[in-house]
């Protein structure tokens, strides 16, 4: 019993300074409250990864969204893969008008949003709301509802129901 006073008590003391510390883990995790739950649609497992590579970082997180025979992807993403997104949906402000795809760029919220609805035999629609755009000191964020099963009329007014500067705002947190 004199030999595990002491080793009891240590482990005591070092669990009283590492328990509120990981209770403070950076984590994707934070993100989680930003995932509303939506009538009618089934909220699925967050996942995600929070990784720091020297001065690189990058924040993901996904959850999807299942109603009957439709899905949909709400796909956060901060961090060095956001700025050629950016760019490329940004470009010289483009709009397209075809038999198979619509493209446009618009604000919504304040917001830049690149709209894309797939018309053709690829059905779905594609939703990027450009959160942040890169900057110097920030890589820039991005929120993307993006779905095969459903088309653009309604997958605009399940984005709306997301807070989307919540994911900024979270994000932060653990930047």
């Amino acid at each position: 019993m004199r030999l595990r006073a002491p080793i009891l008590t240590s482990f005591f003391f070092m669990a009283l300074f590492l328990i509120p510390a990981l209770g403070n883990c950076q984590s994707y995790q934070v993100l989680q409250p930003c995932y509303v739950d939506v009538a009618g649609w089934q909220k699925g497992e967050l996942q995600g990864m929070m990784m720091t590579m020297g001065a690189t970082k990058m924040l993901t997180g996904t959850v999807n969204y299942s109603g009957g025979d439709k899905e949909i992807d709400v796909v956060f993403n901060k961090g060095m893969t956001v700025a050629p997104a950016v760019a490329e949906a940004t470009s010289q402000g483009m709009t397209l008008e075809t038999n198979e795809v619509s493209m446009k760029m618009t604000t919504l919220r304040g917001f830049t949003v690149q709209m894309v609805d797939r018309k053709g035999t690829e059905k779905g629609s594609h939703l990027m709301v450009i959160l942040e755009k890169p900057a110097q000191d920030n890589p820039g964020s991005i929120l993307i509802f993006d779905s095969e099963s459903v088309q653009l009329k309604e997958l605009l007014p399940f984005a709306k129901r997301f807070d989307w500067a919540c994911f900024v705002k979270k994000a932060a947190t653990v930047w």
